[in-house]
């Protein structure tokens, strides 16, 4: 009797070929492909590995030249309960911005507040205060990092209690490895500048703990403006030089600019370090951003805002500006503030660049 040979169709040749299905899954957007995780269990293991989260961060870094952004979130409160109070700017119409509904009520307790610390290439630090019907309705506070994509959060512990203020900030490059670091920096006193510092690692899930202290002429628990760039940790100083934390030599530093200025902002956008300042010139102000790509020693000028001229303008309307927290840090954003006809109603005009 003649056997009949059976032809494989082109789904089950895909299927059945690991490295073909990686090489088509990797072109496909973020959310769509997570959908694909219900397929099978051999499609929910290739797309939940760290190598493929990797391969697919790459992947989308050499099409567009920089990890580009899907939404823009402002933090225009100290905190929120619930993530319908963000205000959320989506970069594509298809894609809809972040929340974080998946931190919310669980058989134990309710969540009744988050406050985003920080952020970095999508991931979150927040710290989230629920309240436990377990424990007579007590409130209880959690430090969490978060990816609103997948919907998965990490919760942390500290090693260390701080009584006199802490800075946590996230280090995330996945073009580089699928793993983050936290550095947790806290006041040994409230009457002495003096530090210690302990870095958490997502890869062997425990701490690193200095044993040595150090000291320096800064707040460090009211820098909120911090932004992880070309291997080290930037903070913002109001009346200062930002200065920053090489994340291999283990070492503080400070920013060298040679620039009359007064920084506002430190952000990383499209790859590239953009520092925004005010900039006194002949009796004006001036809103200018200084770049510096990857691998750079020097600024250069990418934007100029002339406030002054808005105020020549229409001086009795302009009232000032203000720069409101992103948290994706990859379009700086400008708020401008103006009054029309009476001062119970204003008005502003974003301005980005």
């Amino acid at each position: 009797m003649k056997k009949t040979s059976t032809v494989a169709t082109p789904a089950e040749i895909i299927g059945h070929n690991p490295d073909l299905l990686r090489q088509i899954l990797i072109r496909l957007p973020t959310r769509p492909l997570l959908k694909f995780k219900c397929v099978s269990k051999q499609w929910l293991s290739l797309v939940s590995s760290p190598d493929f989260c990797h391969s697919l961060t790459c992947h989308h870094y050499q099409t567009n030249g920089y990890l580009k952004p899907t939404s823009l979130l402002l933090r225009c409160s100290y905190k929120y309960k619930s993530s319908s109070e963000l205000i959320c700017v989506s970069m594509k119409h298809i894609i809809k911005a972040p929340v974080f509904d998946f931190l919310y009520s669980r058989d134990t307790c309710v969540l009744d507040g988050f406050l985003v610390l920080n952020s970095c290439k999508g991931l979150f630090l927040c710290v989230c205060t629920f309240i436990s019907h377990s424990h007579r309705n007590m409130i209880i506070s959690k430090y969490l990092v978060c990816n609103p994509t997948t919907k998965k959060f990490k919760e942390l512990s500290f090693p260390s209690q701080p009584s006199f203020g802490f800075n946590a900030t996230l280090a995330f490059d996945p073009l580089k490895s699928p793993h983050y670091k936290i550095i947790h920096i806290w006041k040994l006193s409230a009457l002495e500048n003096k530090f210690r510092l302990d870095i958490y690692s997502s890869e062997t899930d425990s701490w690193s703990v200095f044993n040595r202290c150090f000291s320096m002429n800064c707040n460090f628990e009211a820098c909120e403006d911090s932004v992880f760039w070309d291997g080290k940790i930037y903070w913002n100083r109001r009346w200062g030089k930002p200065f920053y934390f090489d994340m291999e030599d283990k070492r503080f530093g400070e920013m060298q600019i040679s620039f009359p200025t007064h920084v506002q902002r430190i952000e990383e956008c499209q790859g590239a370090l953009n520092l925004v300042a005010i900039c006194p010139a002949h009796n004006r102000l001036d809103l200018k951003v200084f770049e510096k790509p990857c691998g750079s020693s020097g600024w250069h000028l990418k934007h100029n805002v002339c406030i002054a001229e808005v105020g020549k303008a229409r001086p009795k309307v302009f009232q000032g500006y203000y720069m409101p927290f992103s948290l994706f840090k990859d379009f700086p954003v400008w708020l401008f503030y103006f009054y029309l006809d009476s001062p119970a109603q204003p008005s502003t005009v974003a301005t980005t660049g």
